[in-house]
């Protein structure tokens, strides 16, 4: 299990999560009735004609524009729900066309990103696991026409209803399943470490240079450190995830296996000066909730391993 960190000053150094469509979240949030959604990018085989590649993976045009068309709609309910329907009017629904756009690109590499992770760890998503949530999906978009029914002058809610076509729904329902099966039996790095949280960047080098030359972390940590119940223990702070901290600590820990021993991570107004003591793998599942759980696999495949994916745009620039 995680070493929970919400009681130490560490706990407020989390980083902000970027308000695009990835493994959750725009579906849902546009009808204001629906949970969290996430999609995937299917088979180019259909389609000749290609949107992207991921690492090697085809995106089709046609799967590009169909959820570039869910995305538009999605946000421009968000941003107004009784508006007229989304277009090229104004400088308001060109900011949501090229919002969306973004999100796509990121959905796609997010999502073939993940595909190959579980492949990587041998992890099969079934046909069940897809219909299960195609059944949920479908369900909920019966919902979304109840409501329009009983609103059918809502230009922007028709709009979301027409993008969720068959197509669309069994991307969204594929991704869905990712996400499941790989929060149920899937693997995230993790480190064992200690911290000592100080002011400044001085502060900082000052630990790194007493670390040199042979002063005892949990000595420091103690003395120093401004997280008193972690500097209590050493320093200790048992089993991190990669998310559980900011960006930069993923980047810097997780983004190569050949980092120092000692590093230095900026925080808001702070620094922390981490020991890493061992490096490995444990569960999802082990992570408490599925909201810290959604938050660790986004922050695994935004920080760690999407900046190394090789893609190829040819639409959406």
């Amino acid at each position: 299990m995680p070493t929970s960190i919400t009681s130490f000053a560490f706990a407020a150094i989390r980083f902000p999560r970027r308000p695009v469509a990835r493994l959750a979240l725009v579906f849902g949030l546009a009808l204001a009735l629906l949970p969290s959604l996430a999609g995937c990018a299917p088979s180019a085989n259909s389609d000749p004609v290609l949107a992207m590649r991921v690492g090697g993976a085809p995106v089709s045009l046609s799967a590009y524009q169909q959820i570039l068309a869910l995305f538009t709609a999605s946000d421009a309910l968000q941003t107004d729900a009784s508006a007229t329907a989304i277009g090229w009017q104004s400088p308001a629904d060109r900011a949501i066309v090229s919002s969306a756009k973004a999100q796509t690109i990121s959905f796609f590499v997010n999502t073939l990103t993940l595909k190959t992770q579980l492949d990587k760890q041998r992890l099969v998503v079934t046909e069940k696991d897809i219909d299960v949530a195609v059944a949920a999906l479908n369900a909920q978009v019966a919902n979304a026409n109840a409501q329009l029914k009983q609103t059918p002058g809502n230009a922007r809610l028709r709009q979301l209803v027409d993008a969720a076509t068959p197509d669309a729904i069994r991307w969204l329902a594929e991704q869905q399943a990712y996400t499941t099966v790989f929060s149920q039996k899937g693997q995230l790095p993790v480190v064992k470490t200690r911290g000592i949280l100080v002011k400044t960047q001085a502060d900082a080098d000052a630990i790194i240079k007493q670390l040199q030359d042979g002063a005892d972390f949990a000595t420091l940590a103690k003395t120093k450190s401004l997280d008193v119940q972690s500097g209590a223990a050493g320093g200790d702070l048992g089993t991190v995830y990669v998310g559980q901290f900011v960006a930069a600590f993923d980047t810097m820990v997780f983004g190569t296996q050949s980092a120092s021993r000692y590093i230095v991570v900026p925080f808001q107004g702070s620094y922390g000066v981490f020991e890493i003591l061992s490096r490995g793998q444990a569960p999802l599942s082990a992570v408490p909730d599925a909201q810290t759980q959604q938050q660790y696999l986004n922050a695994w495949i935004d920080n760690v391993l999407a900046p190394h994916v090789a893609v190829e745009q040819y639409v959406g620039k």
